[in-house]
């Protein structure tokens, strides 16, 4: 079990403090600045940022990075992360599609986005032409 893990890091999280819990899910174009504040002052930072990447949050800010950093800290430091996104309708993507759309717009490689999503390069490369999307 990681040290993470042993104890509920959450009572320590100064997140808990403040009035406001939906200030850390800022929507479109809203600045998320104040909360990485309080975030990059928590003595729980790194289990919250883990215990996001092991349970695929993909929304809101967990141990101070948005979804996008947490996917790129996963990857780059060879952590298993898929993210549990949903569709624009609010239907669960079982298959993952969406997250493969949203990697590859981002200019990664189907390797890449494999190892992210744990498939084949081929697998995530047929998911995403599938969508319309050309390679």
């Amino acid at each position: 079990m990681p040290d993470w893990q042993a104890y509920d890091w959450r009572e320590d999280a100064l997140c808990a403090d403040v009035g406001d819990p939906d200030a850390w899910f800022p929507g479109p174009g809203a600045t998320s600045r104040v909360v990485r504040k309080v975030c990059a002052a928590c003595p729980v930072r790194r289990p919250c940022l883990m215990f996001a990447i092991e349970n695929g949050e993909a929304y809101g800010i967990w141990g101070g990075l948005t979804e996008r950093q947490r996917r790129a800290y996963a990857a780059a430091n060879g952590i298993p992360y898929r993210a549990n996104w949903l569709a624009p309708d609010d239907e669960p993507d079982p298959e993952g599609t969406a997250e493969i759309v949203d990697l590859r717009d981002r200019g990664l490689t189907y390797a890449a986005i494999g190892e992210v999503v744990g498939m084949s390069r081929d697998g995530v490369r047929d998911r995403y032409l599938k969508t319309g999307r050309s390679a």
